[in-house]
């Protein structure tokens, strides 16, 4: 299975990672500190040490491979979790039910806008069961208020990670196209010609380069100015590009020369990613 890449800067993501190891260690001592401690029912402290060290196992093993079904093993951990320690803290009214923002954001900047809003939804579930449980043991309504307050932060929080995250992938985009493409041609550079070669060189795909060069160019930015030089370069690498094979690649060497990579309909397939 393919490692899970994601729009986040690889040390955030690791660090928001053991962050949640450190969080998921933390709230099993304190559950095992709370039962040792009999403020709470064995049975709740027990399972809170289960939900907490599973998570932070959970949470580990997304450290150590990169895939996306331990973020979602980690969200119904930290749901879990979470649920668990409100329940033995207070129940709907709970000081500590900030908690479920938590995982908005680290599901949010980890999996991208769709994990915040999953996480979102999976969290308001939980706190409108603990809601129905509270009202079924007789608090009043107005009892319901933080956990309703709740929800509203989490969904703000959900979009506004959304909106964060999709930023970042925009930028990221921009960067990467502008690593790759001559910004005056619109074809590719001269790194990507090399990315691509290299690729294929090492895994014996078979490809031939062709050099192009504008004769009296240089002649042409003398009489006509660097303006239509320019055009020049625009108008030849687009005829170029037009006149390759699909899966071909033009790129600009440097100057007024060119480059056509002519590949084998059998080796286009092992560039991958690097062009």
């Amino acid at each position: 299975m393919r490692e899970w890449r994601t729009d986040l800067p690889d040390v955030v993501w690791r660090g928001l990672g053991r962050l949640r190891v450190a969080a998921g260690l933390g709230v099993a001592a304190a559950g095992a500190a709370i039962g040792l401690g009999h403020k709470v029912p064995p049975a709740t402290a027990a399972l809170l040490v289960l939900f907490a060290a599973g998570f932070a196992a959970v949470s580990i093993l997304g450290l150590r491979c990169r895939k996306r079904r331990f973020e979602v093993l980690s969200m119904a951990w930290a749901l879990a979790m979470n649920t668990t320690l409100a329940l033995a803290s207070g129940g709907p009214d709970s000081p500590l039910l900030f908690v479920f923002l938590v995982p908005v954001f680290t599901h949010g900047f980890r999996w991208g806008p769709s994990g915040a809003y999953v996480s979102a939804a999976a969290n308001t579930a939980a706190l409108l069961g603990l809601a129905g449980y509270g009202l079924a043991a007789g608090d009043p309504p107005g009892a319901l208020l933080p956990a309703a307050l709740v929800c509203c932060v989490m969904w703000v929080g959900a979009r506004t990670v959304s909106l964060v995250v999709s930023a970042l992938g925009a930028q990221r985009d921009e960067l990467r196209v502008m690593s790759q493409v001559d910004p005056l041609t619109g074809v590719f550079n001269r790194r990507s010609l090399f990315d691509a070669a290299a690729a294929l060189a090492a895994r014996g795909g078979s490809f031939a380069v062709v050099l192009v060069d504008l004769d009296g160019f240089k002649a042409v930015n003398d009489t006509r100015g660097h303006l239509f030089g320019d055009e020049v370069l625009k108008r030849a690498a687009r005829a170029m590009r037009d006149g390759v094979r699909c899966g071909d690649l033009v790129a600009r060497y440097g100057g007024d020369e060119f480059a056509v990579g002519m590949i084998k309909p059998q080796a286009r397939e092992l560039i991958g990613r690097a062009v």
